[in-house]
């Protein structure tokens, strides 16, 4: 009789102790089901659309949130990566530098004007913005001395990213690594002995 007692104590105890186990688990099952956010692909309000294009581009128009309540999320989504890069800086800078008077050249205020012009304005928002998001990643600095007056290269160096925004990771580096920006940003060039 002790050993089918003891028997019995240790089954009550190793069942007591998966009990206890399990408990936290099941809970926590029943809590994060749904995860915080609800799952939706076409919008309820306008105010759910905003907020997705507010994430997804560089602003929510009134006409990009119909377009999303209407086509949903993922409708919105294949339309942006069915979009054509149209808006380079590159060619556009160097044809407002030859409407420039003689004696004067394109100034890092042009080129930054042009990208506040391009991310607002662009069709293709969701590119923008995900090339935004990759210029924080793969980083050529025109904030040294090497490049501080290298503006159509800086051009060059965002239509790079732009281009590559929607595509393969491995493609976008390698397109960076051969681009002469990245070689003048990384160069040990006017490097001096310490």
């Amino acid at each position: 009789m002790p050993i089918a007692s003891t028997a019995q104590r240790l089954s009550c105890a190793v069942l007591l102790t998966f009990a206890s186990l399990s408990a936290p688990v099941l809970a926590q099952d029943a809590i994060f089901t749904d995860s915080y956010e609800l799952a939706f692909d076409v919008p309820a309000t306008n105010a759910e659309a905003a907020r997705f294009l507010n994430q997804a581009s560089f602003g929510a128009t009134p006409a990009d949130i119909a377009i999303v309540r209407q086509v949903g999320v993922s409708g919105w989504i294949s339309q942006q990566i069915a979009n054509p890069t149209v808006t380079l800086s590159r060619n556009w800078l160097e044809q407002y530098a030859t409407t420039l008077p003689a004696g004067t050249e394109v100034s890092q205020d042009d080129r930054v004007q042009r990208w506040y012009h391009v991310a607002v304005t662009a069709p293709d928002q969701l590119r923008q913005k995900v090339a935004y998001a990759l210029s924080q990643i793969v980083v050529a600095s025109d904030r040294d001395a090497g490049l501080i007056d290298e503006e159509i290269l800086m051009g060059e160096w965002n239509d790079i990213i732009v281009r590559n925004a929607l595509g393969n990771y491995r493609d976008l580096l390698v397109q960076t690594t051969y681009s002469p920006m990245m070689g003048i940003y990384l160069t040990t060039r006017r490097n001096r002995k310490f």
